[in-house]
């Protein structure tokens, strides 16, 4: 899967699971400083579809998030955690977008 990250919008995670997507460029930092980049997607629609297939919608309040968010499932916070996060995007990317795995 080493394409996985070089698309034009990247998904990232937090160490308590939280799932973002943010352009790939200098000036969009990852959120909150210290989210890793598990995925990217062509566009931010594939990005914002991928997060909220494979995440659980959450209905309180994130303390630095101002709208809805999304965890992963299970994410015990360990850097082991992020290839399970991975290979669940990628499954899913390519069975809702039909994208040829390269």
């Amino acid at each position: 899967m080493k394409h996985c990250l070089e698309r034009a919008w990247i998904i990232d995670c937090c160490r308590d699971g939280t799932l973002t997507f943010r352009a790939r460029c200098k000036a969009h930092k990852p959120f909150n400083g210290a989210a890793l980049p598990v995925y990217s997607t062509d566009t931010a629609t594939q990005a914002e579809s991928l997060i909220g297939m494979v995440g659980v919608l959450q209905h309180d309040r994130h303390p630095l998030w101002p709208g809805p968010w999304y965890v992963f499932p299970d994410f015990k916070g360990e850097v082991e955690d992020l290839g399970r996060v991975t290979k669940t995007l990628d499954a899913v990317y390519h069975g809702l977008f039909g994208a040829e795995r390269k």
